[in-house]
């Protein structure tokens, strides 16, 4: 009787375990996935995240680029110590 129960509860183990590896597997399954469809595409990825409007722009000109930097680091800044 004593083996019995030995057996039943060695063969739960087996079980238990053998369902942590399969949720284990699933979890790497789907982590692969997200990892494969964030390279095929990223910036399409991101924007199916939950942002709906978003526009395709053209970068700036280099000129506007130009302006927008200088008018951050152009000016000099008065800082607290």
């Amino acid at each position: 009787m004593m083996m019995m129960i030995v057996i039943m509860m060695m063969m739960m183990m087996m079980l238990m375990m053998m369902m942590m590896i399969m949720i284990m597997m699933i979890i790497i399954i789907i982590i692969i996935i997200i990892i494969i469809i964030i390279k095929e595409d990223t910036k399409k990825f991101y924007r199916n995240l939950d942002m709906k409007n978003i526009e395709d722009k053209e970068p700036p000109s280099m000129a506007e680029a130009v302006t927008y930097w200088k008018s951050l680091w152009g000016e000099e800044a008065q800082h607290n110590e």
